[in-house]
């Protein structure tokens, strides 16, 4: 978890404070709302996306974000401390590989160099 000790310390404290029932049901709640936020984004006309409504609507996209995020925080302490950091580097390498699976046969076909990094 890359968070400060204050940040880990009311993290704990929120765990220990309402259990780990009631946090994990938070942050399915939370993540809900994520979700709710990003469709209600995604059902704007486009030329609403960036006028007030849209940015509203942004605003409260990041919101969510951080609630998320601080609830993603307690479940890796719950269910997961110190097996996550491996699982996102094996999900990160997959998707790589799926990236590159998708862009080589069209940099193939137009005659693109492709990237190496």
């Amino acid at each position: 978890m890359t968070t400060s000790k204050e940040y880990c310390d009311v993290i704990c404290d929120a765990i220990d404070t309402y259990g780990r029932e009631a946090q994990t049901d938070m942050c399915i709640e939370e993540c809900s709302e994520l979700i709710k936020a990003l469709l209600k984004f995604r059902r704007l006309p486009l030329e609403e996306r960036l006028a007030a409504k849209g940015m509203k609507v942004l605003e409260n996209i990041q919101e969510e974000i951080a609630d998320v995020q601080i609830m993603l925080w307690q479940m890796e302490l719950l269910y997961g401390y110190g097996c996550t950091e491996h699982e996102i580097e094996r999900k990160i390498d997959r998707l790589k590989e799926r990236i590159e699976a998708i862009r080589k046969p069209h940099q193939e076909a137009s005659g693109e160099k492709i990237k190496r990094g």
